[in-house]
């Protein structure tokens, strides 16, 4: 009898754990051919990621200023409804006079200088392929038509950066083997290190898997909007900022 309460011990916590993982697991919703969305609460972390996997076959992403419309700074629904982009998601830092720090890059031209900051890092993007490097100066732009700039780089080469330890909001972008786009916000606060972990961390292990990654603005700054047919995400931020990344649909010939 008491061989037999124990295994049955064993099978219910057996249960419960296989529950837990995969109330856990990470699951996309395809939103179009493409564009997939996760809200995704991993097991490690004590706040929820919106994550949007992006084909760059199919889509771009490319910076949207606020002074394109007149304004120092927006929010990123302001954004999304003013440029038609699909998605939006803060981008670089700014200063206390909400002017935007570091590289924009939009369209092969540069709209704003590079930062020297040696840990900063930017993600570029080059027709159907990103890169996420160090890049201070026009000649190490190579072919690249879209980029911005901040940091730290959270993930280089599948392995997470060691990191001075941050607790705030965070928005952060990513690549994985594949060369798709992902985008990454937080709900609440989270350490940048147990996020860096998390987005280096193969599936099995409860990450995403990712190659490289870049932080971007946080704190109060994060700020992530989404609309789509009947399907709307607002991550309402606590500031407008001078610069959001937009993700746009390419014309049918390119996403071919």
């Amino acid at each position: 009898m008491h061989k037999t309460f124990k295994s049955f011990l064993i099978l219910i916590f057996s249960c419960l754990l296989v529950s837990s993982c995969q109330a856990n697991a990470l699951k996309f919703e395809t939103l179009k051919p493409g564009l997939e969305l996760s809200y995704w609460q991993p097991q490690k972390l004590n706040t929820a990621l919106h994550v949007l996997r992006v084909d760059l076959k199919h889509w771009t992403a490319k910076p949207i200023l606020a002074k394109d419309y007149q304004n120092k700074n927006l929010d990123v629904k302001e954004m999304q409804n003013k440029s038609g982009a699909i998605a939006v998601i803060n981008a670089n830092f700014f200063d206390e006079k909400k002017e935007a720090l570091g590289l924009v890059l939009r369209d092969g031209e540069v709209l704003n200088r590079f930062h020297p900051t040696s840990w900063w890092g930017s993600l570029l993007i080059e027709n159907k392929k990103a890169s996420i490097t160090k890049v201070f100066k026009k000649t190490d732009l190579g072919s690249a038509q879209q980029g911005v700039q901040a940091g730290p780089i959270l993930v280089k080469g599948g392995k997470k950066n060691k990191l001075k330890e941050n607790q705030s909001s965070k928005s952060a972008v990513g690549l994985d083997l594949q060369g798709r786009l992902y985008i990454i916000v937080s709900d609440g606060a989270i350490e940048i290190n147990q996020l860096a972990q998390i987005l280096a961390d193969s599936p099995k292990q409860g990450g995403l898997g990712l190659q490289e990654a870049l932080n971007l603005d946080g704190g109060p700054s994060t700020q992530f909007y989404l609309k789509t047919g009947q399907k709307e995400i607002y991550r309402q931020g606590g500031t407008a900022v001078p610069v959001g990344l937009g993700i746009f649909y390419k014309n049918q010939q390119e996403a071919i």
